[in-house]
C-alpha cells in the first residue's frame, strides 16, 4: 500500500511490534474494565452485606458465595477472595488478607478501600459505617468510570473509521489515477516520504489511543 513493491512487504516486520504493543495496551485496558467492573460489584455485595447486619469476616464469605454464583470460574476477584477467607479462618487478620487481595488485583481503588479498611481496625472505630461509606464512594467513582467507558464508545468507533479512512483513499487513488502517486513508489525520495506518511499513520493511531484514556 505505502511501497508498492513486495519488497515493502518487509516494512511489516517493524509494523508488527508497533501492533503487538497497541494490542497488548488494549488487551491491559480491557482486563482492568472487568477488574473494576467486578470491584464494584464486589463493593455493592459487601455493602449490602454489612447492611444487613453480618460481622465484617462474614460478609466476606456472604461475597464470596454471589461472586461465584455471578461469575463463577470467570471472576478475577473470586479466586483471591477464596484464598482470603481460607486465611482469615484460620484466624489471620482479615484486614492484611484483604490488602494482600488488593495488591494482587492491582487496582488504586481497592487498594485504597484496603488501607481504610486497615485503618479502621486498628483505630478501632466504627468498622461497618466507616466500609459503608468507603465502599459506597468507591462504587460510585466506578459507576462514573463505566459511564464514561460507554461515552467513549461511540468515539472510539469513529475512530476506528478514521483508522481505515487513509488506507481506503490511498487504495482508491491507487485504483483511479495511479499515475497520481506513482511519483512516490520505486525511488528513494519516494520511499522516503512514504515511509514518514507510514510513521505518522502509527503516530496518530497511538495519538488517538491516548486522547480516549479518561481517569476519573
Amino acid at each position: 500500500m505505502f511501497y508498492d513493491s513486495l519488497w515493502g512487504g518487509f516494512c511489516v516486520v517493524v509494523v508488527i511490534p508497533f501492533w503487538v504493543y497497541r494490542m497488548r495496551r488494549l488487551a491491559v485496558r480491557q482486563e482492568k474494565s472487568c477488574k473494576e467492573r467486578e470491584l464494584k460489584e464486589f463493593l455493592q455485595l459487601l455493602s449490602m452485606a454489612l447492611q444487613a447486619g453480618f460481622a465484617v469476616e462474614q460478609a466476606f464469605v456472604e461475597v464470596e458465595k454471589e461472586l461465584r454464583m455471578m461469575h463463577g470460574k470467570d471472576s478475577r476477584i473470586l479466586p483471591l477472595l477464596v484464598r482470603m477467607n481460607r486465611r482469615v479462618a484460620l484466624n489471620r487478620p482479615a484486614e492484611e488478607e484483604f490488602l494482600c487481595l488488593a495488591k494482587k488485583l492491582g487496582l488504586e481503588d481497592g487498594l485504597r478501600f484496603g488501607y481504610i479498611f486497615q485503618a479502621s481496625r486498628r483505630l478501632g472505630s466504627d468498622q461497618v459505617r466507616l466500609l459503608e461509606n468507603a465502599a459506597g464512594k468507591l462504587e460510585e467513582k466506578i459507576r462514573i468510570q463505566q459511564e464514561n467507558q460507554i461515552l467513549v464508545a461511540q468515539k472510539q468507533l469513529e475512530l476506528q473509521v478514521m483508522y481505515i479512512m487513509p488506507l481506503l483513499i490511498v487504495a482508491y487513488v491507487k485504483c483511479t489515477s495511479y499515475d497520481f502517486l506513482a511519483v512516490l513508489y520505486h525511488n528513494l525520495q519516494g520511499v522516503f516520504i512514504m515511509s514518514l506518511c507510514l510513521v505518522a499513520y502509527g503516530g496518530m493511531i497511538l495519538l488517538g489511543d491516548w486522547i480516549l484514556q479518561i481517569d476519573v
